[in-house]
């Protein structure tokens, strides 16, 4: 969430969000088990976003999941959103593990990615077939003439609602990981915060709400799993 708006209109809504009581005030903390927590943060929004997604495509009856219609971009977005979660991107601190998941569940893991890698992300693949064809009148080479050329174009238009459901439980397995990994970390991040002493403590930043640049947007980018 972003939030527009002075400091103090940011520190109202921060108190009422957490339900802080007068004497209480969050501060910012960074380093150390904090940078693990934070990238359990983002791990975590990945696999819900993910999850929602294929959640949404599933719900659809199956006589409206028309490969034509719009409503094929719930599961394509979410298996761009399941792929990020897996790329290596600005977090060093946590990632997903696929060391969490049953023989059974890495085989749909591995579709996923698959998927991700040769069909969404990339043009060149086996989900994608495109052909150029000619239209030929006539059998003997003297009276052969070519009526016209065209193109003909297929791909992996639709999943089944059964795969998306799979496709979704995955992200179930993640969330509940990270979950766990999650009440570790914070313990952790208690325990330096204790360990820094009240005067450092009490001299960290107040939390504000965090603050998206769209610029960033077309700056280059340290090279990621693809």
């Amino acid at each position: 969430m972003v939030f527009f708006g002075s400091f103090e209109e940011q520190r109202r809504r921060i108190r009422a969000t957490l339900g802080l009581k007068p004497h209480e005030r969050a501060v910012k903390v960074t380093g150390g088990s904090a940078s693990t927590a934070a990238d359990l943060a983002s791990l975590a929004r990945d696999f819900e976003m993910a999850r929602a997604f294929f959640d949404s495509y599933a719900a659809i009856p199956d006589g409206q999941k028309d490969p034509a219609s719009a409503n094929q971009a719930f599961w394509i977005a979410g298996i761009i959103m399941y792929g990020r979660a897996f790329g290596t991107g600005m977090r060093h601190s946590a990632r997903a593990s696929v060391n969490v998941y049953s023989d059974e569940q890495r085989v749909t893991h591995n579709f996923v990615m698959a998927l991700r890698n040769k069909y969404v992300a990339h043009s060149v693949n086996g989900f994608e077939q495109a052909s150029v064809f000619a239209i030929l009148d006539g059998y003997a080479p003297d009276k052969l003439a070519i009526s016209g050329v065209g193109t003909q174009h297929g791909s992996l238009a639709s999943v089944r609602t059964e795969k998306a459901r799979l496709m979704s439980s995955l992200c179930d397995v993640q969330l509940a990981d990270i979950g766990a990994r999650k009440g570790e970390v914070e313990r952790a991040v208690m325990a330096e915060l204790l360990a820094m002493g009240a005067e450092r403590v009490l001299s960290l930043p107040e939390l504000g709400m965090p603050a998206i640049d769209e610029s960033a947007v077309s700056r280059g980018r340290s090279k990621s799993w693809e």
